[in-house]
Parts: C-alpha cells; sequence; structure tokens
C-alpha cells in the first residue's frame, strides 16, 4: 500500500468515526444573555457646599435622577428666568451641568436632562 493510500484510508476513518460518534446539543441559552446597563452615580457638593447631590446617568451620559439626604430636599418642576421689559418669565433651557441661585441655596439641572428640571434646596420649597 503505498503512502497516499495509507493516508486516505486513515482519514477516511476519522471521518466514519467522527459522523458516527453522537454529539452533544448546544446550550444557546448562554448566547441570548441580556445585559442591563448599569447607571452611572456620582456626587457633587452643591447649594452653597451645604447639600451633596447624586446625580445618576443612564447609559447615554444623559443625567436621569438627583437625590439627596437630610437635612436638604430635592424638587422637581419647571424653572423660569424673569425677563425685562414686563416682567416675562422665559424657561430655562439647555441646562445638563446645573445652576445654582438664590443665595446659594438651591442647584438646579436640566431641561434637556432630566426632565422636568431636578433640583437639590437647603430649604422647602423646593421647585
Amino acid at each position: 500500500m503505498s503512502c497516499k493510500s495509507l493516508f486516505l484510508a486513515i482519514a477516511v476513518g476519522f471521518f466514519s468515526i467522527s459522523c458516527a460518534m453522537p454529539v452533544a446539543p448546544i446550550d444557546k441559552s448562554d448566547d441570548l444573555r441580556v445585559f442591563a446597563a448599569t447607571p452611572i452615580t456620582r456626587t457633587e457638593l452643591v447649594a452653597g457646599k451645604q447639600c451633596v447631590a447624586k446625580l445618576t446617568y443612564n447609559d447615554r451620559g444623559q443625567l436621569v435622577d438627583v437625590d439627596t439626604d437630610p437635612p436638604c430636599y430635592t424638587g422637581a418642576g419647571q424653572l423660569f428666568i424673569v425677563v425685562e421689559p414686563g416682567n416675562n418669565r422665559e424657561p430655562l433651557q439647555n441646562n445638563p451641568e446645573g445652576i445654582t441661585f438664590g443665595t446659594g441655596t438651591t442647584t438646579c439641572y436640566g431641561p434637556p436632562y432630566p426632565s422636568p428640571p431636578r433640583c437639590v434646596c437647603t430649604r422647602r420649597p423646593c421647585p
């Protein structure tokens, strides 16, 4: 028997054995894992450095929640700027980094994220 014939016989033998062996079913559940985005949280000293704001961002980097601990308060609502003449109220826009106003007692974030804007205050009412 020549080398080529011997090699061919061995290859056919391996192929026959591999086709005849039972194959375990493939578990597809590992391929279907769903990954939930983990919110990103950071803290900032706000409202005249009297409160700690807990800022939560979604997976797109948009601010979605603002919280704090006592003795500070949180609130949510539309924010306005009074414009002269006539003392017209204009809604605050494009405030993703936050704005502090009053006597440094209130810091608000949003819009557009979060919407409505959320605030951390040293006293109530908190917008």
